[in-house]
């Protein structure tokens, strides 16, 4: 039995069924289906063409009347068209089975690309949503204030503590208004368990009543509200108090004052941009000694402020009435250039990249630019998966010619086969989205994202993951079905029988262009993550204006810094591997105290901010940092200790000192200073923040901080035998001490950015995968269709290497233009997030080299793998048809 008379007598089969009422033509179409599936499975099995017909037949005749009652069920059952879309499934879960190495490759890509946008999206979500958890928050905002100064615009997030209690009751616009002060460290105790804490704040009573952090459980009402008390969260209340209750129990602050703990707060959630770990009342909080301001001060810029409005009021005017109440009660001249924001909450963690966080541990934030990049590389892969499904489905719609003439023999109109090819892709789609749901949990899972994340499966989210899923199908099966279409409609039935049909230029066109677009995205992701990780090489090589690798930093409470560090620097400087030992107010951890200064020949208008460390003696030999001009505090000059200051470059600059003649500065408590000497600009901020002015004084207040330098090397004996030192000189009896190494401390500033640089670098890898996938997979689709012409020309002498050349020219060129293309795109995008950064790698044409090395590699690495299909092909067996 030759073909033509094989298909003869199937559509003489299929006339037959139409006798039967149970049968509708889309019920037909599908029993015709799987009649020839069933020929072909009985072929398969050594059954001539003759005897595999016969059998089927008979098999099919005998259960006409069951297939009727069926089908008949299953329409009363699905209504109008449920039978039609019933056929659209089967079959196109039929065609996954017979072409399941392309569905693989398919199902793979939309798998990967779907689970990355579900991974990607949960966190962004969960990013965005910082702080939603507060009831009042669309009526909550931050008091800023912003200096305008000769060196620039500064924005700190700070206030003076007269403020708050200024506008209680005063303006009927505001409904709350509390205070906190920050706590650097405090070494907590209940009996025998002491622990050093730093995530704390002074708080004002109204703090619980304007943020919705909840109570576990509370002595009464009125938390926060009476002097010596404290509320914990649930981890510290366990680890001062395990398994026992602790209200109304007293814990003993620095081993001097005794609070009493009032409440127990269930833990801060993670989505929330303030984070502490207890709170103690304001009434507590007693300004250090040597402080040259008191609580009733409006000059004094060192607290945290948070108004909660009325409702009705706008925060506009709410601002520009506090501004007129600081400018009417601070008399300084040096601060009329200061101007009062609000800072709405809902803007606090991702809008304060231009504002100092002078407690970054205490304050969480991040850049919006981090966000849209993590969401414009998840929407390059779900691009780059579909590409490689519409080329991989483009490419082989010639192995599907003959159903799709069938249908058309049996009557099947363009609409259908439109219907059936979407049908096919929404099924992949959906396939796809269960598998990458089940890879987003086991990611959310096991932890395995760098970042802090929540399993966000609102209602919300997923009606918008299935709206967004639904369109992805949508999308893809209308390109392919619409590029079938368009070779279907130009091809005869009997074109469409034989298989026999040319893809035309449309086609071919729409694969170049899919192709070109993919290199285009691939090359933009190896560039982007190219400048990623210059960059943050770029901030760990960078040179800070010291040295911060060979340096331990010692951190705890004042008390116990003063009375153990005079002893403990005789005693580690005996030591051959210390060189210098020094205390200091902070150890360039982005934060620094602060305020206005000028020469003593200018106005208090002509003030700059300035910022400013209390320093020991031996500072700049335990740093590294240099002394440009004059001299550093002596030992032999007493007087250094309160009249003497060093200024950096920027500071001297900004002020017009060139020379050290007996210049004097003026801070705004009129406390005079002169000038001794010039170091060099140093990075006492992160690298995102330009260098501004910075002032070395002699110790005025207890400092809480030890810089110790030692001989690089044997980093663990070392760290050690300072640790041995440090509680010989206590006599084991100090307060708890944060020992680390300095550079692992500076670190911390740059996590996010890590953090970023290895998702980046992770899902970009995905990307050049998928591209590498689908390249793949049309290089092989794009063979098997050409075999013949490859099989000819092999038999007429040509060579593997000039077929592979001449069959997947397109690929290289496409590879090629669009790593060129790829480079500028890249600069123009990385160079918004660069700009976030004062200090930041400039891209060079290195990039573009490398990139172009990947891309061409991994074309010619893809292409390899086809060349031992075609040098190993036997044109004999292709051709024998013939």
């Amino acid at each position: 039995m030759t073909k033509s008379t094989l298909e003869r007598d199937i559509q003489d089969w299929k006339k037959s069924l139409y006798k039967h009422v149970g049968f509708e033509p889309e019920d037909i179409e599908e029993l015709d289906d799987h009649f020839r599936s069933k020929i072909d499975d009985l072929i398969d099995q050594g059954l001539s063409e003759k005897a595999a017909f016969d059998q089927a037949r008979d098999e099919f005749s005998s259960e006409y009347n069951v297939l009727v009652n069926e089908y008949q069920t299953s329409r009363s059952r699905l209504g109008i068209g449920g039978g039609l879309l019933s056929t659209f499934v089967k079959v196109a879960l039929r065609n996954l089975r017979r072409h399941w190495s392309y569905a693989i490759v398919n199902l793979l890509g939309l798998t990967v690309a779907i689970g990355s946008v579900i991974t990607i999206s949960t966190y962004v979500i969960s990013e965005l949503n910082y702080d939603s958890f507060h009831l009042n928050k669309k009526h909550i905002a931050r008091v800023v204030n912003e200096y305008e100064r000769e060196s620039g615009t500064l924005r700190y997030p700070l206030a003076p503590p007269a403020l708050g209690p200024a506008l209680v009751g005063k303006f009927p616009e505001v409904k709350r208004v509390t205070r906190m002060r920050t706590i650097d460290r405090m070494v907590l105790a209940q009996g025998s368990r002491e622990f050093l804490e730093s995530k704390g704040f002074y708080a004002d009573s109204s703090f619980l009543q304007m943020f919705s952090f909840d109570l576990k459980s509370a002595a009464s009402n009125r938390v926060l509200s009476e002097p010596n008390s404290i509320v914990l969260t649930e981890s510290l209340a366990q680890k001062l108090f395990p398994d026992q209750q602790c209200i109304g129990q007293v814990v003993q602050m620095d081993n001097e004052k005794s609070l009493v703990v009032t409440g127990v707060l269930y833990d801060i959630p993670e989505n929330s941009h303030i984070q502490f770990d207890f709170l103690i009342s304001f009434q507590t909080y007693e300004v250090p000694e040597g402080y040259l301001a008191d609580l009733h001060s409006w000059g004094w810029m060192g607290f945290l402020t948070y108004v909660q409005m009325q409702p009705e009021s706008e925060m506009k005017m709410v601002e520009s009435l506090i501004e007129e109440l600081y400018k009417t009660n601070n008399s300084s001249k040096s601060n009329t250039d200061i101007h009062i924001n609000l800072q709405p909450l809902s803007q606090i963690y991702l809008g304060s990249e231009a504002i100092a966080n002078p407690h970054g541990a205490l304050f969480e934030s991040n850049s919006k630019s981090n966000l849209y990049s993590l969401m414009g590389i998840a929407l390059l892969i779900m691009i780059i998966a579909g590409f490689n499904y519409v080329n991989v489905n483009i490419a082989t719609i010639q192995t599907r010619l003959k159903e799709l003439g069938m249908r058309r023999v049996l009557g099947s109109s363009q609409s259908k086969l439109f219907l059936q090819i979407l049908s096919e892709a929404i099924i992949n789609v959906w396939i796809a989205s269960l598998l990458g749901l089940l890879i987003s949990y086991v990611i959310f899972r096991f932890d395995m994202l760098p970042f802090s994340h929540h399993w966000i499966m609102s209602f919300s989210y997923l009606m918008g993951l299935c709206i967004f899923l639904i369109g992805v199908g949508v999308v893809l099966g209308s390109v392919i079905a619409l590029a079938s279409r368009t070779v279907i409609a130009t091809a005869s039935t009997l074109s469409l029988l034989k298989s026999q049909v040319n893809s035309g230029r449309t086609s071919g066109f729409l694969k170049n262009t899919i192709l070109f677009a993919q290199y285009l995205i691939a090359a933009g992701l190896i560039a982007t993550t190219l400048i990623v990780m210059r960059q943050i090489g770029f901030m760990n090589n960078k040179d800070l204006g010291y040295h911060p690798g060979g340096i331990i930093s010692i951190s705890g409470t004042p008390e116990s810094i003063a009375e153990s560090y005079p002893l403990f620097e005789k005693r580690a400087l005996q030591e051959s591997v210390i060189e210098a030992v020094t205390p200091c107010s902070h150890a360039f951890a982005g934060s620094a105290s602060g305020g206005p200064m000028h020469r003593d020949i200018h106005t208090p208008e002509q003030s700059i901010h300035t910022a400013y460390y209390q320093v020991g003696h031996d500072f700049l030999k335990t740093t590294g940092i240099t002394l440009v001009q004059g001299r550093f505090f002596s030992k032999d000059t007493p007087s250094d200790s309160t009249v003497s200051i060093v200024l950096n470059q920027q500071a001297a600059s900004a002020m017009g000192i060139t020379e050290l003649d007996g210049q004097k500065v003026v801070f705004n408590n009129g406390r005079v200073f002169r000038v001794i000497g010039i170091v060099n600009d140093f990075h006492f901020r992160s690298l995102h923040h330009k260098i501004g002015p910075m002032a070395l004084v002699m110790p005025f207040t207890v400092l809480d901080n030890v810089l110790v330098r030692f001989r690089e090397g044997h980093l663990t004996e070392t760290y050690a035998m300072i640790d041995r030192r440090w509680n010989q000189s206590s006599m084991n009896q100090s307060s708890p001490v944060n020992i680390k190494f300095l550079d692992e401390s500076l670190a911390t500033q740059y996590k996010r950015e890590a953090d970023l640089e290895t998702v980046i670098r992770a899902f970009s890898v995905l990307a050049i995968l998928l591209s590498c996938v689908g390249l793949l997979g049309l290089t092989a689709a794009t063979i098997n269709q050409k075999l013949r012409q490859i099989c000819v020309r092999k038999i007429l002498g040509a060579g593997a290497v000039s077929i592979i050349v001449s069959v997947c020219r397109s690929s290289l060129l496409s590879a090629i233009g669009a790593t060129v293309l790829a480079w500028p795109i890249s600069i123009l995008i990385s160079g918004i997030w660069l700009d976030d950064y004062a200090y930041h790698y400039e891209p060079d044409i290195s990039v573009l080299l490398i990139t172009s090395v990947f891309v061409i590699s991994i074309t010619l690495l893809t292409l390899s793998i086809q060349y031992y299909k075609v040098n190993y092909t036997n044109p004999a067996q292709i051709l024998r048809n013939d």
